[in-house]
């Protein structure tokens, strides 16, 4: 590899730096960036280089935006720009199955993949997943492409070294550097992995890959949270283990088919799960339920505990959604209800969980003498998700 392109590779991640972390100087803060990722300076532009020809450019041209012809040649092709949306993708397999975020592949006509050789090729859409943000296309007459490889994200550990490569607002093959800074875990009726990174990652880096130092793809950026008026926020990747679970579902059938029960709940309290005779620390309560939804039919209403799925001890909303979302609708299953008239099973078929459906959970109750607001969760839109879940509440 020549010296010119290891230059750029690590100029690139000197570029989008924080400003403030480079104040000491530039010698400095390059030193301090390959200090962060654990290499010499010649090694990072290879393994960059070694993957490079498994991420790929796409362009997609908007439908929702029909710019008007005035005659002026310069206007005309600024307005066709401004019609196409660009981002980032991976190849999946050599015979053209790329994956990307819906956001970038929503309400678009023509795709168009460019691979990091600078072929070209049209791709269409073969099934997306606006739960976690997961769509994949099928590139038209591709052969040998060279695919990713993943790596098991639940092995990874806050501070491991990565690095990201992507199209920045059409720039190919930007790459940046840094560490895993947080691993959480998205709640709601899908949950996951959500890789946060240190780098700054730009809005239009969506669909850019996160790599670990053995040129494994550990996640996709499919969101990023900003500062009112700036350009630049946090980027959260979806995790490898989430993106081959649904692209997997996705290349078999075109959808990803989750089940649905159609209640709110939250945990129960010490108080109300002594008094329905159930184990401590154990037990949803049922706020809600929607009519003419599965739960419904089966006969739950509001004051109704759910202490077990399928036999197995209900602790928490988070495993309590995805026992329930890791099965298909139409799926039979059994809940154990805790009522002030007794426990009993009741037997419920899982309806679809709608692909557009916002879903709350709740915290409990305040204890006496608690402020309210403490007390509650506090909600929170998460991009990659695309839903709003209750968090903990910020300080």
């Amino acid at each position: 590899m020549s010296s010119a392109l290891k230059s750029s590779a690590v100029i690139w991640s000197f570029l989008i730096m924080p400003k403030a972390s480079c104040a000491t100087g530039a010698i400095l803060c390059l030193g301090a960036l390959l200090g962060s990722v654990g290499l010499a300076a010649e090694e990072l532009p290879d393994i960059a280089d070694h993957v490079q020809a498994s991420v790929v450019s796409i362009a997609a041209e908007r439908t929702d935006q029909t710019p008007q012809a005035t005659g002026d040649k310069d206007q005309d092709a600024d307005a066709a720009k401004s019609n196409l949306r660009q981002g980032s993708g991976m190849v999946l397999s050599a015979d053209g199955y790329i994956v990307t975020t819906t956001s970038l592949v929503e309400k678009v006509g023509k795709i168009t993949i460019v691979l990091s050789d600078g072929r070209q090729m049209t791709a269409q859409i073969m099934g997306r997943d606006p739960r976690t943000g997961i769509a994949l296309l099928k590139a038209a007459g591709a052969t040998g492409l060279t695919a990713v490889h993943f790596a098991d994200a639940h092995a990874l550990r806050r501070g491991t070294s990565v690095f990201s490569i992507g199209n920045v607002y059409g720039l190919q093959n930007s790459l940046s550097a840094g560490v895993i800074a947080a691993i959480r875990r998205a709640s709601g009726p899908v949950v996951h992995l959500v890789l946060q990174t240190d780098m700054v990652v730009y809005p239009g880096s969506t669909g850019a890959l996160l790599f670990n130092m053995k040129g494994e793809v550990l996640g996709m950026f499919t969101s990023n949270y900003s500062s009112a008026g700036k350009r630049t926020g946090v980027g959260l990747a979806v995790s490898s283990n989430l993106i081959r679970e649904v692209t997997d579902k996705l290349q078999k059938f075109g959808v990803v088919d989750r089940g649905w029960l159609g209640v709110q709940v939250r945990k129960t309290t010490d108080e109300e799960a002594s008094a329905l005779a159930i184990e401590k620390g154990s037990g949803l309560m049922v706020l809600k339920v929607v009519d003419g939804g599965p739960a419904a039919s089966a006969g739950l209403a509001p004051g109704d505990a759910i202490a077990m799925v399928n036999g197995q001890v209900m602790h928490d909303i988070v495993p309590f959604a995805s026992a329930i979302a890791n099965l298909p609708s139409g799926t039979d299953v059994t809940l154990g209800i805790a009522r002030k008239s007794g426990r009993s099973d009741v037997h419920v078929k899982l309806g679809r969980l709608p692909d557009t459906q916002t879903v709350t959970a709740t915290a409990p109750p305040a204890a006496p003498g608690t402020p309210e607001d403490k007390a509650l969760a506090c909600l929170r839109y998460v991009p990659s998700v695309g839903m709003t879940v209750a968090v903990a509440c910020e300080e």
